[in-house]
């Protein structure tokens, strides 16, 4: 049972974040050049629902520059554990945020794009804004026990940020919880299949049945969705989870 916990959005500016992503105006070098580091052949593999999610967004990139569409599709290069979707409206940035199938997700507002596009300096602030809203966000996770991986109350299945129309950024997550019974069986079967990495192909068949018998237990996960417009409200959402009545 999923429970969704609305807010109003308020901006947000961080300076810091991580340092190893080109700026915008290497970002735009890129395009021009046809190569971001990654060789003239580089490409960008989408899953089923990413691929799901871009046909949905098609009809607002279909509107957008030729520079902003060059803009975004290097930004799929460029940040490839990313999922990045153009809403231009609350709407459409709904639908986004329901799609991503990657760890991380970005939804731009499409005005926000066509600035980024034609501005290098308020792009690189954006860019930077971008990376430290998520590690803000992961970091947070992590202290309230829910990450990636399954932390102490629950895995952090996917983390969205959205940069709106108004400069400011808001933070989605979707957390899951399994029953004490699930998470025993599911990290049984995550340390057997550690354990049995150097043979992989012979244990190949006896995972999947510990799998499947972990995923077919009839206690079902419990998921809840957050939806916060800054550090504080994150804060606040995540402090305020009650999985009993979730």
């Amino acid at each position: 049972m999923s429970t969704m916990i609305n807010s109003n959005y308020s901006q947000i500016y961080n300076t810091s974040g991580p340092t190893n992503r080109q700026t915008s105006a290497s970002i735009k070098n890129t395009v021009r050049n046809g190569s971001a580091g990654y060789g003239d052949s580089a490409s960008v593999e989408f899953s089923k629902d990413g691929l799901a999610a871009l046909e949905a967004n098609k009809g607002t990139e279909s509107k957008l520059s030729a520079k902003a569409q060059d803009y975004i599709d290097t930004l799929r290069k460029q940040y490839g554990d990313y999922d990045f979707f153009v809403a231009g409206n609350s709407e459409e940035r709904d639908q986004m945020l329901k799609k991503g199938d990657k760890d991380f997700s970005v939804v731009i507002d499409v005005d926000e794009l066509e600035r980024m596009a034609n501005d290098d300096e308020y792009a690189d602030g954006k860019i930077k804004q971008m990376e430290s809203a998520i590690e803000t966000a992961k970091r947070i996770s992590k202290e309230f026990g829910y990450t990636e991986d399954g932390g102490e109350n629950g895995t952090l299945t996917n983390l969205s940020i959205v940069l709106n129309k108004d400069g400011s950024t808001s933070f989605f997550a979707e957390l899951e919880k399994s029953s004490a019974k699930q998470r025993e069986q599911i990290e049984a079967a995550r340390e057997k299949r550690a354990e049995d990495k150097k043979a992989a192909e012979r244990k190949a068949e006896e995972k999947r049945t510990e799998e499947k018998k972990a995923e077919s237990e009839e206690e079902q996960l419990k998921r809840i969705s957050i939806a916060a417009s800054s550090e504080e409200d994150l804060i606040k959402q995540l402090s305020s989870i009650d999985w009993e009545k979730a």
